[in-house]
């Protein structure tokens, strides 16, 4: 899964980032969970790290947006005039950056929608390298997992 961005260096989070991620259980115990696409293993409440980089090799390109088109369509109104157009060429262009590795997580639980697995809140930490998109997706190279985020019911 990569992000697509136009932010082409990493910024420098001057602050504590809260953000959501969709994760499932994990048959190792409480403390951990997986991440839905790749199974990367995470422990709950501990600093994670990993590389992020970055690719124009078209084959690599497997974006959030092949389960979001509403990301891919606010890029390329963006970019152009154009309603629908394949966005790898923006890529090739080095218009747009592919972010193929990283911690991939959003700014809201709204934004993660549907997609599969229970929603978390976690914090990129201050010092954290990350890129952001036109859509309130981010990846960075730190990622702490917080606890299950349980929305809150609004009594009516």
């Amino acid at each position: 899964m990569c992000l697509i961005t136009n932010q082409l260096e990493p910024k420098i989070a001057e602050e504590d980032i809260p953000v959501y991620k969709k994760l499932l259980s994990s048959k190792l115990g409480l403390n951990y969970v997986t991440s839905v696409y790749q199974n990367h293993l995470y422990t709950l409440k501990e600093l994670n790290i990993t590389k992020i980089w970055s690719t124009k090799n078209e084959y690599e390109m497997v974006f959030f947006d092949s389960t979001d088109d509403a990301a891919v369509h606010n890029y390329l109104r963006k970019i152009c005039d154009y309603k629908f157009i394949y966005w790898r060429p923006f890529v090739l262009d080095n218009i747009l950056l592919c972010i193929a590795e990283g911690f991939h997580s959003a700014l809201s639980p709204d934004r993660l929608g549907n997609l599969a697995g229970l929603t978390y809140k976690c914090t990129i930490p201050k010092g954290s390298e990350y890129y952001l998109s036109f859509t309130d997706l981010i990846v960075s190279n730190q990622i702490i997992i917080v606890e299950e985020y349980v929305e809150q019911k609004s009594e009516s």
